[in-house]
């Protein structure tokens, strides 16, 4: 794949992937290790979300067809290397969150994709492709089911948000006003539980791919919000 041609979308919107019971198999470990491989990428490549959840839910008796989206991905990837997220320093602390959803994108059982994302100030913190339980039976109910797993998601951040806030205030009573002292003890109080953002696939169940910002990226995203209103 090194001399590969490079392509502008990770997946061709005019081809819906399924079982292709009639195709050609290919070597199973091999197109496991390559969703593996991307399934990682998709912490810092919000792009590719949608397209590995899809090829992911095919990994038992994969064939030709499966492994050619999963190299289409590969030539997106080589054609937008220089891609990431960026955390810049923000103004605000809002948290904010979207939704968009796939109606009805599974050709087997007609169930809708959700998407969504969350934002702490201007940076990207949290992210989520996941099938829906069930049939919706409209665009408009499908929208609402994807907006209350965003909402579900927005108020599991806000509880972790607020934790932090109140262990910076409480660190900052002991160590004062220095911004520097105050960071390496909310770093090291809540590493334990930023670490669950490193765990890009824990969700991965056949049917779902969650993925979260990098532990690193997400820690100084966080800091840099929180204690920004500490320097006014």
């Amino acid at each position: 794949m090194s001399n590969a041609k490079a392509i502008g979308t990770p997946m061709s919107p005019s081809i819906s992937l399924d079982k292709d019971e009639q195709g050609i198999p290919v070597y199973e470990t091999k197109y496991r290790g390559m969703i593996g491989s991307l399934l990682y990428l998709t912490a810092s490549r919000l792009d590719i979300m949608f397209s590995v959840y899809k090829c992911a839910k095919i990994q038992s008796a994969p064939k030709e067809s499966h492994l050619t989206a999963v190299k289409r991905i590969i030539r997106y990837l080589i054609s937008t290397v220089s891609h990431g997220l960026w955390y810049p320093r923000s103004n605000t602390s809002n948290l904010e969150g979207f939704s968009n959803v796939d109606l009805a994108g599974d050709k087997e059982d007609k169930k809708s994709t959700s998407g969504t994302c969350q934002l702490l100030g201007k940076g990207l913190i949290s992210w989520n492709s996941k099938k829906q339980r069930s049939v919706a039976l409209s665009m408009t109910e499908a929208e609402y089911i994807a907006i209350e797993q965003c909402s579900t998601a927005i108020k599991d951040l806000l509880t972790t948000t607020q934790s932090i806030i109140g262990d910076i205030h409480a660190i900052s009573k002991e160590t004062g006003s220095d911004i520097s002292k105050i960071r390496v003890v909310v770093l090291k109080v809540r590493e334990n539980d930023v670490k669950a953002f490193k765990d890009v696939h824990d969700k991965l169940d056949g049917m779902s791919v969650s993925a979260n910002a990098s532990f690193d990226q997400l820690k100084e995203a966080i800091c840099n919000t929180l204690t920004y209103f500490l320097r006014q």
